[in-house]
Parts: C-alpha cells; sequence; structure tokens
C-alpha cells in the first residue's frame, strides 16, 4: 500500500524542519553562545519559556521545556554538551531551544538574534596571545619535580621554589609568578576536595611566599602572576586575604580555574568568581572541563578565553598543555645544577631582584634552530677541506674542521668551536 501524508502533516514536518534548522547543530558554537550570556539575558529566556511552554509543538518535549523554565549558565553549557548527537532525530534539547528563539520576540536582543546568526558563521573559538601560552608553558614548568633554570626566553630564579610556586624572569626584567595545580598527593587531594565541598581552601598556603617575593621586587619591575587549577584558588585565597598582594601585580591569568557546582548551589559561591568583574584577570575556561563548570553559574568573567575541548576526553581539556601549541618535550629547555641561594643570580645582592634584564651578558641565551643536527652535519661538511683552503683564507684555529677518524677512532672535536657558537662570538 503506497504512504500518503495530508497537506497539514507535511506542511508541520517542513515548519519543524525550518525551525529545527534556524541555529547551529555545532556545540562548540552553541556553547560559546551560552557562555556568552549575561544574567539579565538568562532571566529573559527563562521568562519566554514560562510563557510559550503551552505553544510548544509535539517534536518540543515538555520536560525540556521545564529545563529551560530554570535555565542558567552553568545549566545551559551542560544541556548543550549531553543532547544526543549530530542527528536532528534525539536532539531534543537543541530543537526546543531552536523553537523557542523562533517564537520569542528577540528585537533590540543581541543575545537572542546571536543566536540564529551563528547558525551562519563558521566556529572561530576565543584569542590566544603568545604572553597567554608562554604563561601556561611557565606554569607547566612548575608543574616539574626536575624544573627547568631556562624555559625559552625566561630564566627560573631558584631561589623562590617552593612546593606550589616558581619564579621566572625574562630579559626584559619582567617578573611572572607562576603556581601549579594538583599533584596525586594526599595534601593536594584534600584541598580539591575543600574546593568542591566549599569553593575556597581553609589555608591560606602561598600568601606568605607571595609577600617575601614582591618584598625583594623593585617597584619599577612589572610582575604578573599565574595559576592552574588548584593553584587558582590558592592565589585568589591570598589576593582575597591580602589585598596589597593583589594591587601589586599588573594581570592575573587563570588557567582552568577551580569551581564547583555544588558550593556555587548551595549559595557558598566560589573563591575564583569574586575577582570575574576585575579586567586585570584573565580567565581561561574549557567548557568540557568538569572542574571549570562551576564558573558557568553567574554572569561570568569580563576578560576570558572559552575553549569547547572534547566531551571524549574531560581531563585532557583540564590539563596546562592544552593552552599552548605542541608538548612540553618540544619546548626549548635548559637543565642545569643551580645552587638553591638567597642571592639573586645575576645582582648577587641577597633578596633583592634585578630591575634589569636577566642575564645581562646574553652569554646563555642562544638561537635555536631545532633538533635538526645541523651543527654535526656542519662540522661534518667542512671536515673534508683540505689544509691548503685553510692556509689561502687563514682560517682561525677556532673555525677549522675536526679531523676525520679512521677505522674504530672518535673524531677530535674543536671545544673553542662550539664554544663560540653558542655564544654567538663568530
Amino acid at each position: 500500500m503506497p504512504k500518503y501524508t495530508t497537506k497539514k502533516a507535511a506542511a508541520a514536518k517542513r515548519r519543524q524542519k525550518t525551525v529545527t534548522k534556524s541555529i547551529s547543530r555545532d556545540k562548540r558554537v552553541l556553547k560559546h553562545w551560552a557562555a556568552s550570556g549575561t544574567e539579565r539575558d538568562f532571566q529573559r529566556l527563562r521568562a519566554a519559556a514560562t510563557k510559550f511552554k503551552d505553544k510548544a509543538p509535539d517534536y518540543v518535549l515538555p520536560g525540556v521545556m521545564e529545563q529551560l523554565e530554570n535555565i542558567n549558565r552553568r545549566r545551559l553549557v551542560e544541556a548543550i554538551h549531553a543532547d544526543g548527537n549530530t542527528s536532528n532525530d534525539n536532539n531534543f534539547f537543541t530543537n526546543a531551544l531552536a523553537w523557542l528563539s523562533h517564537i520569542m520576540p528577540t528585537k533590540g536582543w543581541s543575545w537572542a538574534t546571536d543566536l540564529t546568526k551563528n547558525s551562519m558563521m563558521g566556529h572561530k573559538g576565543d584569542a590566544m596571545t603568545e604572553q597567554d601560552e608562554d604563561y601556561a608553558k611557565l606554569i607547566d614548568a612548575t608543574y616539574r619535580d626536575d624544573r627547568p633554570e631556562y624555559m625559552e626566553h625566561w630564566q627560573r630564579l631558584v631561589q623562590y621554589d617552593s612546593n606550589y610556586l616558581s619564579v621566572w624572569q625574562n630579559r626584559d626584567g619582567h617578573v611572572y609568578i607562576a603556581c601549579r595545580g594538583t599533584k596525586m598527593d594526599l595534601r593536594d587531594l584534600i584541598e580539591d576536595m575543600e574546593i568542591m565541598f566549599t569553593g575556597d581552601v581553609a589555608v591560606d598556603e602561598i600568601r606568605d611566599e607571595l609577600q617575601r617575593i614582591l618584598k625583594d621586587v623593585s617597584p619599577d619591575v612589572i610582575v604578573d602572576a599565574g595559576a592552574h587549577s588548584l593553584g587558582t584558588t590558592l592565589l585568589l585565597k591570598a589576593y582575597d586575604s591580602t589585598p596589597s598582594i593583589k594591587n601589586r601585580i599588573r594581570r592575573t591569568f587563570l588557567y582552568n580555574p577551580a569551581a564547583s557546582a555544588i558550593s556555587d548551589a548551595e549559595g557558598v559561591g566560589n573563591v575564583t568568581e569574586k575577582f570575574e568583574k576585575d579586567n586585570t584577570m584573565r580567565y581561561f575556561v574549557n567548557l568540557s572541563d568538569p572542574i571549570s563548570v562551576g564558573m558557568l553559574g553567574t554572569d561570568g568573567p569580563v576578560n576570558a578565553v572559552f575553549r569547547t575541548g572534547s566531551p571524549l576526553h574531560p581531563m585532557t581539556n583540564h590539563g596546562i598543555a592544552s593552552w599552548y601549541p605542541g608538548t612540553y618535550d618540544q619546548l626549548h629547555k635548559i637543565q642545569m645544577d643551580l645552587e638553591n641561594t638567597d642571592a639573586n643570580p645575576f645582582t648577587g645582592v641577597p633578596g633583592q631582584l634585578a630591575t634589569s634584564a636577566v642575564d645581562p651578558s646574553g652569554a646563555r641565551f642562544t638561537i635555536n634552530f631545532g633538533e635538526d643536527d645541523w651543527l654535526n652535519d656542519f662540522e661534518t661538511g667542512i671536515g673534508g677541506i683540505g689544509a691548503e683552503f685553510v692556509e689561502q683564507f687563514n682560517v682561525p684555529p677556532v673555525m677549522r674542521p675536526a679531523r676525520k677518524a679512521g677505522p674504530g677512532q672518535m673524531g677530535t672535536q674543536h671545544p673553542g668551536f662550539i664554544h663560540h657558537m653558542e655564544t654567538g662570538d663568530l
């Protein structure tokens, strides 16, 4: 028997298709849109859901409309994250959101109109600067048991090392205080549990260390600070208890800030939310990160970078390495055995950070051309230069090639040549 569809049913199907396709199905786009809403936007969205719920068509489920009546920032991101798949058939929440956005008045309401505009635009994400990435790298180095003395163009000031903190200084004399997050030890895990239930920690772990560091810094030195995960709570705990610490720091960079949805729901709040209206505090939030989900119940930070990440790898989304390109092993690092003293490694003055650039001689800062074995190839290449060439062009000893090794022998190297290559004296 042939199947027939009435004109009325066919028209309803066409309307459903038009409505459900009026907003993006890309969860990255929808999550970014959800995170950008203000409390006033969510009030209007909840009011619209209450007003129009009785007019909802069959494909909009009553339970989903009830969700929209009680929606807030965090719940909206979570609902989008959990909704169906790429097929329209079981994207019940997205379909209801599309229908509501289609029927409610949106004139003069930019957040609501952005929802339909985003369906015509590709996902762009939020911009990261090189400074953002550099600071994430330095925090990653601070996690390490074997923290490098040099990380790209930054030197670690070893006398300020502690369990959670490392202090780094670049050639312009700028200072960056890095605070790591959770390691798999009992102390850190207990503090994580405190944050889960209270949104804060009881002990002001790093306040005294920060005061000591800032006391040593000359007033004309620029100081930034950054932290990851648990470290964001420790850093902001110190800011909250001692405002003079925050006042001395120019900008603060908070990667995957620790925020508990439990403490937020109970009205306790999170210490990481106290500073979100301060433009000098830069938040880096991954919308698929379960540790930062508590940040999404309020208006949100005024200075923020949002990423969506992968719903299949929530803890990868939480890693500090997700905020810079490549891997930690690929970063240019120098490991040395430096004595941890109270004196500044460059000025030699105990308890005083240099106001000039790190390592004024520049001897330790070399150009890195990557791990392509260029130097060995170069020495091998010039190994065939004859004595006549050396004498004719008066090649200095430090530039003369290594003697080729015979069978079973090791070739001789020229330490002077290597030294001059590293220090830039050639």
